[in-house]
């Protein structure tokens, strides 16, 4: 338990020391957005920590409940990807590994009062860090391409409309 707890701090360490959006802006408003503080009955809380650049956006997902989300819809900032840099719930942290090893690709799916959003799984009691990266050029020529052929809209979804469906 002593190793992984060390091991959970050193990695914690490294983040704060690579990750500017941790530190850069503390004392700005800019530097911090709630994404959404009213998941009451689920007891979620997401925010994100930023700096003048996109691509140092961070978004932390925390559960306080001892309840596993299997997916979990959340507002983004950007389209682009999402990667998980940190999950308290990782086997190497002493967790049950419940944690989101695949890049999230934003989706046009409004959600959070964001115009796109991501699924994740979520480990009770846990923390997840997810970490913005854009698109390249090519990816993106690709996202366009995409929604050209398929003549798509934005869909815009309630988060009440859309916990009704996950519920069923």
């Amino acid at each position: 338990i002593h190793s992984q707890m060390k091991d959970y701090v050193k990695a914690l360490n490294h983040l704060y020391r690579t990750q500017p959006a941790l530190y850069r802006m503390d004392y700005e408003p800019e530097g911090f957005e709630w994404i959404n503080c009213t998941y009451n009955d689920e007891n979620i809380v997401i925010f994100e920590r930023k700096t003048e650049k996109p691509e140092e956006t961070l978004l932390f997902v925390c559960n306080f409940a001892p309840v596993e989300h299997e997916k979990f819809r959340l507002g983004v900032p950007f389209a682009g990807k999402y990667k998980e840099i940190l999950n308290t719930d990782a086997v190497c942290y002493g967790g049950t590994g419940v944690v989101n090893d695949r890049m999230k690709r934003a989706e046009d799916l409004e959600w959070d009062d964001k115009k796109q959003s991501v699924t994740v799984k979520l480990a009770p009691l846990s923390l997840s860090i997810l970490q913005f990266i854009p698109y390249t050029e090519a990816e993106l020529e690709k996202v366009i391409e995409k929604r050209i052929r398929k003549n798509t809209p934005i869909r815009k979804t309630t988060n009440k409309t859309a916990k009704k469906k996950q519920e069923k």
